[in-house]
């Protein structure tokens, strides 16, 4: 949730690990507890479509999104309430996002992901794989992982990562992608 790519630091992977921990795993924390607090779905959709972060402002992943955009993907999704609530596993959620939100213009994978865990933190359910989109995918690429596919599993990646849990391990690919060159 907080791609923003980091140079010049250790190639060292412990030492990333513990600089992701130490710099982002409490911001994802706080973001999950806003969902999770928010109190109806209708209020989840309306933050997470809207892109808001825990400070109500609209996210840096979706700066570039046009309001417009963000706005009807509200309203299909408030529409939707009753499919997205029905999910019982972060899969099955991105799907529906993804289907429902294919037409709006502008808007496309890392806004359905980043929608996704946030609704998904709301309900409770969170990624079993690493989905791989844009900058995640690079890292994938860069430290040799088959980054063609829809997403990776937690066991494909070093044994320094995994203490990371899977949507760590999708912001970690992002932030230190440059790292791995």
């Amino acid at each position: 949730m907080n791609c923003k790519p980091i140079k010049n630091i250790s190639k060292d992977l412990i030492f990333m690990v513990d600089d992701y921990i130490n710099k982002y795993r409490r911001y994802n924390k706080l973001t999950f507890r806003k969902y999770q607090n928010l109190g109806n779905i209708e209020k989840a959709i309306n933050n997470s479509a809207l892109a808001l972060d825990i400070k109500n402002q609209k996210s840096d992943h979706q700066y570039r999104i046009q309001v417009e955009a963000l706005e009807l993907s509200r309203k299909i999704l408030l529409h939707n309430k009753k499919k997205i609530s029905s999910c019982k596993d972060f899969d099955t959620l991105l799907k529906l996002i993804d289907s429902l939100l294919k037409d709006v213009k502008g808007l496309g994978e890392l806004y359905y992901y980043d929608t996704t865990l946030k609704l998904g933190s709301y309900l409770n359910i969170f990624p079993e794989f690493i989905y791989l989109h844009r900058g995640t995918r690079e890292g994938a690429k860069y430290l040799g992982l088959n980054y063609k596919k829809e997403y990776i599993k937690k066991t494909d990646l070093p044994n320094e990562l995994q203490t990371l849990e899977p949507y760590e391990l999708e912001d970690f690919l992002c932030i230190y992608k440059n790292s791995f060159i």
